[in-house]
This record gives structure tokens, C-alpha cells and sequence, in this order.
């Protein structure tokens, strides 16, 4: 009786439902659970990367435009323009977003800087002898000089200085 007892002790007990049962191990696999385990790990980091975005731009949409450097320029109120020659009349450069665009606006002979910062609204800038824009998203941004017809600064990959200038008045003869 000895030599079977031996024998029992060597052969791996039946499990249920496998179908090689002599080869199979005496314990159960652990397999599964790292499966599991690692679905989990991924599904804990998927949540956790969805609530970031969305607390980034709930924050970025509450968060206040930046402040103009210079804030005591004040746009002017035409009084009754004087409807002589249509290029005259530019005298404003009109600048419009509906979406937060990074904008810097500078005038063009003494380089001072009349806006920098986030934009989004609609501000009039006095053209005088000109400006110089800049936009981080340009095709955001909608100018009109004066009455004429709003369009859109440029395409989203050209981010660039552009110049408005004032129209040349005539020369006197």
C-alpha cells in the first residue's frame, strides 16, 4: 500500500472541467486576475486623463482675458463722419472674436503696444499712421477697416506681423 499511496501524492488531483487533468497543475492558475487587474489599472488612468481635460478647459473658459498693457487708451466715438471720398473714411481698424485668441496689436511707427493677451469680443483701434497685428490663432480673428467688409486675419498656420495702413490721402496739386 505504501508504493500506491506514493503514487497518489505525485498525480495531480482532478479538477473540474479541464480537459487535460493530468497535466494539469495543483494549483489554479492566477492568470485571470492579471487580466482584470490590468483592465482596471487602464480604465482607473482613462477616467482620470478625461477628468483632467475637462477640468482644464472648464477652468480655461472661466478664467478672465488678460488685461490690455496700456488701458488708458480709449476707443473714440466718430461725431457725424464726414462722407467725402470712401477711403478717407477708414480711420478705424475693427477687430472681432468670438473664441479666446491670443492677439498683440502694436502701432506701426513707434512700435508701442496698444493690446497684448488673450481677445475675444469686438474692440475698434484707431488706425493713425498704422498697425501691426499678431495673432496665435489668426483664423479666429475678423478685421474691417473702417465700413468696408469683415474678413478673416489668415489661415491658422500663418502666424505673422501684418500691417493696416491708414489709405494715402491726396496728393495736393
Amino acid at each position: 500500500m505504501g508504493a500506491s499511496s506514493k503514487r497518489r501524492e505525485n498525480m495531480p488531483n482532478r479538477e473540474e472541467g479541464t480537459k487535460d487533468w493530468l497535466t494539469a497543475s495543483t494549483t489554479k492558475p492566477a492568470s485571470s486576475s492579471k487580466p482584470q487587474g490590468l483592465f482596471w489599472l487602464l480604465a482607473i488612468a482613462l477616467v482620470a486623463g478625461l477628468g483632467s481635460i475637462t477640468f482644464k478647459q472648464l477652468s480655461n473658459q472661466q478664467q478672465p482675458s488678460a488685461k490690455p498693457l496700456n488701458q488708458s487708451i480709449s476707443t473714440p466715438t466718430p461725431a457725424a463722419p464726414k462722407p467725402q471720398n470712401k477711403k478717407s473714411n477708414i480711420t478705424n481698424l475693427r477687430i472681432t472674436a468670438k473664441q479666446n485668441a491670443w492677439l498683440s496689436v502694436r502701432q506701426l511707427d513707434d512700435k508701442k503696444i496698444l493690446f497684448q493677451g488673450n481677445f475675444k469680443g469686438n474692440r475698434l483701434f484707431p488706425l493713425g499712421k498704422g498697425l501691426e497685428l499678431r495673432a496665435g490663432r489668426p483664423d479666429l480673428v475678423q478685421i474691417q477697416l473702417g465700413d468696408g467688409p469683415s474678413k478673416t486675419l489668415g489661415p491658422i498656420e500663418k502666424v505673422e506681423w501684418l500691417k493696416f495702413m491708414p489709405p494715402a490721402t491726396a496728393p495736393k496739386p
